[in-house]
C-alpha cells in the first residue's frame, strides 16, 4: 500500500531581484518523511554556491524543488521577473 503524504503546495513567484530565494521550504518524500525543514536562503546572481552533504540528505531534491519539479514540496521560491 502506497501512502502519499499531504503536503501543501509550493508557492513560486517573481520578485524584483536577480537572485532566487527560498523561504520556509520544506521538502517531504511521498510518505511524509521529512527531508528538510524550515529552509530560508538567497542564491545570488553572478556568484558561486555550495551545496553540501551526506548522500541521501536531499541535494538534488531542494534544486528540483527550486525547479519545481519536486511535488512533495511546501513553502516559497522567489524567482527574478521573467524567470519563471
Amino acid at each position: 500500500m502506497t501512502i502519499i503524504a499531504a503536503v501543501k503546495q509550493l508557492e513560486r513567484e517573481e520578485h524584483n531581484r536577480t537572485s532566487v530565494m527560498a523561504k520556509n521550504l520544506r521538502l517531504q518524500t511521498q510518505t511524509g518523511y521529512t527531508l528538510l525543514d524550515g529552509i530560508n536562503v538567497s542564491f545570488e546572481a553572478g556568484k558561486n554556491h555550495l551545496i553540501k552533504g551526506p548522500s541521501g540528505v536531499g541535494k538534488s531534491t531542494f534544486i528540483k524543488a527550486l525547479a519545481g519539479i519536486f511535488p512533495f514540496a511546501s513553502g516559497v521560491v522567489k524567482l527574478p521577473a521573467g524567470k519563471k
